[in-house]
């Protein structure tokens, strides 16, 4: 299976600051914009009329905004009444602009087109994204539809313009899951986690689950003019031989006003320097069109996850031109590089290098409009600083901006289609379903930092969990929903893996849904776990953000109600997880991050010392926070680390010395035991190596001893037993060290314990 991909170049505009509106958190608003299937537009701001240089008339800013659930107004009309309207920013979701709102919404824009509107121009109006339903009207004419929230989307606009003045009108509507006491197993809308999670607004399952609404033109719109042809959609693949010479080809969708002929030109640019340089001669019809172009063989750099080497990136400029005369241009970023999955041992191949998955799940931000390139960047840096390799976008789909950070990174990524438990299963819901599958791939199918598409999170037909929340659950449901949209996801895209649904088997949730957090040490029969984790309260800074200073203590019903609309799960913490609350709340906040990050260590090094045995991917849930809320996140929606980050990263060190220990075991006993192992992600044999481990009480050596070692790429070994005897009362530390040929120490990992039982015998005897 090979693929290669490229990220959508964009120009980005940062309008302003938005101070956010729970008044606790300050993000720069993104303005960003792309074409249908990732195109490019380029722009160029000029406020007084809108209009811009490429050709691109930007309608970002100040738009007209009427909040309005009336299903019969008229609001398109050239003399529909505005007066009532405030003003929004264009982009942004709705809410963070002061509007609780939910259901239909008006927007106006009025824009100049400063000259004559020829027959051979075409006319693109093309929107980012709208959450959720967007009708458009342009000078009173209805010119479409769209219905998804993630989606760019255009129509054709030519014979509607003027010259002159010119009006835009777009019906939002961002509606309430139908009510009722089920309406969570049974959603229409295609929103994933910013609809229904555990992680929004009131959580999964109260009434309030459905507040802070995340409607609205959320990303940018902007219009363009082409002369005679406009492309629709680039689609680049490529192919890399077991030599690493890599071949490509790539799908140009045109629309033509008008049969010509012309040349089809593209470039080859690496560093920004051009490296390559050809040209095809097309004919074309009226009308859409596909148009094939294809790089030759040869030896190119490759894109590489970051442990692997480099994120080599190239960009490609395709242009049309006709008689001499460039018509139009489109710059992309790509990519070179292979991703395959060994089956049936899940094994994955990156560039044919095998890569073990050391994953987080991420939901960014309820409401994405406010976050920017920078804001990515910065959580995915978050990210590989705690040696993660691999980042699984929650049952949701991210703006492009994303998916761009994250191929310059080297940061791979598993991609879920948004959809999370259960559907109606009616027809018209799966054609939908379908449909924005299809146009989830076509949109991002280019990104190389992207292996996984994944159909669905918790199907109802896997969650027998359900049978004891709803009382119409049917473990037949959604079966042909997630058949169907996973052969679309297969047929889509051949060269990715496509995986039916994230099911309840790869979520073990030991120790906070089910069991003891101590059942990890237990092998598991998974290839992939794709979620696991515990929740931990903020500092208390933080905390005090989000439920306010006097609500810090919760002692009272009405404290707890505030408590569990931001996500505090009372229940799995006291009752399954057995965290004690403390005498106060420091003591609180303290016993809860103290859970976290000793599950999540031993989960994590559980599952890597079964690499390849059979598990070849993890994914922790979850890496921050996605609005002012305490839960899962190991990084705090302030961007203020946790312990469990620090544990995380321990645990994820891509040459990792584990260490496993007896949980049972008991502090009031005089001897413990340890197996040490060593576990090497690199895809590299390090000769020459050491390996130490010291014992030390109080803080001073007791004992150390020392191997040489060559560690095989990509394995994972049980080095050695270690019993520790007739040990005395005090505080201990085991360290475990791999040190360089140089003697420096390149990795490290320590276990304490305490001893409170004198013992007469002070000497610790080591048995191997």
């Amino acid at each position: 299976m090979y693929l290669i991909g490229r990220n959508q170049s964009l120009t980005t505009l940062k309008w302003l600051k938005k101070y956010h509106s729970n008044h606790k958190y300050i993000l720069t608003m993104l303005v960003s914009c792309f074409y249908l299937f990732g195109c490019q537009a380029l722009l160029n701001t000029h406020e007084s009329k809108n209009e811009l240089s490429n050709n691109v008339i930007s309608l970002d800013g100040q738009w007209h905004f009427l909040a309005s659930n009336s299903q019969s107004a008229n609001y398109y009309s050239l003399d529909a009444d505005f007066s009532k309207s405030s003003q929004i920013t264009v982009p942004g979701n709705w809410f963070n602009q002061g509007y609780e709102h939910h259901g239909i919404a008006w927007y106006k824009k009025t824009f100049e087109i400063n000259q004559s509107i020829k027959s051979d121009q075409i006319y693109q109006l093309i929107f980012g994204g709208v959450d959720y339903f967007a009708d458009v009207w342009i000078n009173g004419h209805h010119i479409g539809f769209h219905e998804g929230y993630f989606q760019s989307f255009q129509f054709e606009i030519s014979s509607f313009l003027q010259q002159g003045s010119n009006t835009l009108v777009v019906r939002v509507n961002s509606p309430l899951e139908d009510a009722g006491q089920s309406w969570s197993l049974h959603k229409k809308y295609i929103k994933g986690v910013l609809g229904h999670h555990d992680t929004r607004p009131g959580g999964a399952w109260s009434e309030r689950g459905q507040e802070k609404n995340t409607g609205g033109i959320w990303q940018s719109v902007w219009i363009e003019r082409s002369k005679k042809v406009s492309i629709d959609s680039l689609k680049f693949t490529a192919d890399i031989d077991q030599q690493e010479l890599s071949s490509a080809n790539f799908d140009v969708k045109i629309t033509a006003k008008e049969s010509l002929s012309a040349m089809l030109s593209y470039k080859l640019y690496f560093d920004g320097k051009e490296v390559e340089q050809y040209q095809k001669r097309i004919r074309l019809k009226a009308g859409q069109q596909k148009v094939v172009g294809s790089l030759p063989s040869k030896q190119r750099l490759l894109w590489s996850p970051w442990e692997h080497g480099s994120a080599n990136l190239y960009e490609l400029k395709v242009s049309i031109i006709n008689n001499k005369e460039p018509l139009i241009e489109r710059n992309t970023t790509v990519a070179f590089r292979e991703f395959e999955v060994e089956e049936p041992s899940g094994k994955w191949l990156v560039n044919g290098k095998p890569l073990f998955v050391r994953g987080t799940n991420y939901i960014a931000w309820q409401w994405l409009s406010e976050f920017t390139a920078e804001d990515f960047a910065r959580d995915l840096q978050l990210m590989k600083a705690a040696n993660i390799n691999a980042v699984r976008v929650h049952a949701h789909v991210l703006p492009q901006t994303f998916y761009h950070e994250a191929n310059k990174l080297g940061m791979v990524v598993w991609q879920d289609f948004p959809l999370q438990w259960g559907y109606v299963d009616s027809d018209e819901f799966l054609e939908n379903a379908k449909k924005q599958a299809q146009e989830m791939v076509e949109q991002f199918y280019n990104h190389p930092s992207i292996l996984v598409w994944s159909a669905h999170n918790e199907p109802p037909w896997d969650a027998d969990w359900m049978k004891y929340k709803y009382k119409d659950y049917d473990n037949t449901q959604n079966i042909r929903l997630d058949e169907e949209v996973y052969q679309v996801l297969q047929l889509a895209d051949s060269s990715r893996y496509s995986h039916k649904s994230s099911l309840t088997s790869e979520h073990p949730w030991l120790g906070w849904y089910s069991g003891d957090w101590t059942d990890y040490a237990k092998p598991t029969k998974e290839r992939w776990i794709t979620e696991f984790g515990a929740q931990a309260l903020p500092i208390k800074s933080t905390l005090a953000s989000i439920v306010g200073q006097e609500n810090l203590w919760p002692d009272t019903k009405e404290k707890w109600d505030i408590w569990d609309y931001h996500n505090f799960q009372k229940v799995q913490t006291f009752n399954i997880a057995k965290v004690s609350k403390g005498d106060n709340i420091d003591e609180f906040i303290a016993n809860t991050q103290q859970y976290q990050m000793k599950l999540t260590a031993f989960a994590a090094e559980s599952y890597r010392r079964q690499k390849g045995k059979p598990v070849n991917a993890i994914f922790q849930f979850m890496f921050v926070e996605d609005w002012a809320s305490m839960n899962w996140g190991v990084v705090d929606y302030q961007r203020k680390t946790k312990p469990a980050y620090d544990s995380l990263k321990v645990a994820y060190q891509p040459l990792l010395p584990s260490i496993e220990y007896d949980t049972q075991a008991s502090d009031e006993c005089c001897q413990v035991s340890f197996s040490l192992w060593l576990i090497n992600d690199y895809p590299l044999l390090f000769n020459d190596y050491q390996l130490q481990y010291q014992v030390l009480k109080g803080g001073q050596l007791i004992y150390e001893q020392t191997q040489p070692k060559n560690i095989e790429a990509s394995s994972s070994e049980k080095i050695t037993e270690v019993a520790l005897n007739s040990l005395s009362s005090g505080n201990y530390q085991l360290r475990w060290l791999v040190l360089d040929e140089n003697l420096v120490i390149v990795a490290e990992n320590n276990y304490f314990w305490q001893l409170s039982e004198d013992n007469i015998n002070v000497a610790a005897v080591i048995d191997e």
